[in-house]
């Protein structure tokens, strides 16, 4: 019988997550016990919190790390199943908020020691996304092109040109299409609009900040309070002399990210010092009603809704209200190991998340295809967001490592996450 010497402790927990197949190795009773034994433990272990608090590490919060896995599965369970999650669109808006709550943070602690530079700000982003992204568009490339006609390979060509400037939102409007349109959704890499709104985001925003801090530091925080309010009226405004646009285009969904800013600011300033945003027992209700807020929208909204416009505040407020309330005991279950990882892997697995799907339905004469496959396709995709989260995203942003180390050591050092705010400024 081939059993590791000791099955207690950390040990089951290493065994089972880094050589899984040793359980399978073993024979009679013991051999189902041992498996019994490791599953039970690894359970334990990732539903088990990351940290003591939410806070550590010069600000990590493992809250909000679980707070984006609620919305890439939001996201990704939408894009398959859109006749059960009709809403699960509304994850873009919970990862806008805290794109705009963490890139804000970064910013305005860096000027505050007179740190920031926009080379090192820029450089980190394209180290971030870029990689990732590169890595997608290549596969992406030699997967499809057996498949396609020949226009349908002149249509991914623009795409994969837009997509690498960051601009596939603007091609997305451009084709005249809409989000929920059946060419759009066709699109293999129609899910990179948003990744495009971010993008542009980046480029203007650190700027904008900069120049206000310049002027007057205290003005910064009424400037995103008056940019939020502009921004949210033009996507009220606008929507029905320019739906597309509205939708997909960075002057619609500014205030989202500026939201999320606003919240980072007051967090800086003392937010903790307010009497009723400090009171745990006031963070318990806020915490739920956030928790409420983003669940109505995942499973109430559908595609006949006006959206983005005034329904969005409900998903936004809520993913403030959750982020305002770290003590709160929903934070604390956002905070276990399960949570947190699809949080760190969100990014990748939203890159790989849509593009099979939209093959499987070009091939299928634009027909989702049967429930179980599109569960099949899920988990394809995120076979491919682990391996590129493993082998290109996190060596790239790190330090070089050879295939055998990445894996064992971000497996074996699970109990003690390296993360950092830097790690989770976008999803």
């Amino acid at each position: 019988m081939i059993v590791a010497k000791t099955f207690t402790g950390t040990h089951i927990n290493n065994l089972a997550l880094t050589y899984p197949l040793i359980y399978f190795r073993t024979n009679g009773r013991r051999g189902m016990q041992n498996i019994l034994i490791g599953c039970k433990k690894l359970l334990k272990e990732w539903f088990s919190p990351v940290y003591s608090s939410p806070f550590v590490n010069s600000g990590y919060r493992a809250d909000i790390d679980g707070l984006r896995a609620i919305a890439i599965l939001a996201v990704i369970f939408f894009h398959a199943f859109p006749e059960y999650i009709t809403g699960g669109f509304v994850g873009v808006d919970v990862f806008f908020i805290i794109s705009g709550y963490l890139i804000t943070g970064i910013i305005y602690r860096a000027l505050i020691k007179n740190s920031f530079s926009f080379s090192d700000f820029y450089a980190r982003r394209i180290r971030r996304i870029f990689p990732a992204l590169l890595f997608l568009l290549v596969i992406i490339t030699i997967i499809t092109l057996p498949f396609l006609t020949f226009g349908e390979r002149i249509q991914l060509g623009k795409q994969i040109k837009w997509a690498s400037f960051f601009s596939e939102n603007i091609y997305i409007v451009k084709q005249g299409a809409g989000y929920f349109a059946l060419k759009t959704e066709l699109m293999p890499l129609m899910h990179l609009w948003s990744l495009g709104v971010e993008e542009q985001y980046y480029i203007i925003y650190p700027l904008l900040c900069f120049i206000i801090w310049k002027i007057n530091k205290n003005w910064i925080l009424a400037s995103l309070l008056f940019f939020s309010v502009a921004s949210f009226f033009s996507s009220v405004l606008l929507f029905d002399y320019f739906p597309n646009g509205t939708f997909f285009l960075l002057h619609s969904r500014f205030w989202e990210l500026c939201l999320g800013g606003i919240l980072a600011i007051f967090h800086q300033k003392g937010f903790n010092d307010i009497p009723i945003l400090d009171s745990k027992k006031h963070q318990e209700f806020f915490s739920f009603m956030g928790l409420t807020f983003i669940l109505l929208g995942i499973f109430l909204f559908n595609n006949r809704m006006e959206y983005p416009g005034v329904l969005t505040l409900l998903p936004t407020l809520g993913t403030c209200l959750i982020i305002a309330s770290p003590k709160a005991t929903i934070n604390r279950y956002l905070s276990i190991k399960s949570f947190v990882f699809i949080g760190l892997i969100s990014y990748t697995w939203y890159l790989w998340h849509w593009p099979f799907l939209a093959l499987v339905r070009s091939l299928n004469k634009g027909e989702l295809p049967s429930f179980e496959f599109r569960l099949l396709l899920i988990f394809i995709s995120l076979l491919f967001a682990l391996f590129s989260y493993f082998y290109i995203e996190f060596p790239i942003r790190k330090k070089k490592l050879n295939f055998v180390l990445i894996t064992c050591r971000r497996i074996r050092s699970w109990n003690n996450i390296p993360c950092s705010a830097e790690q989770v400024t976008i999803f």
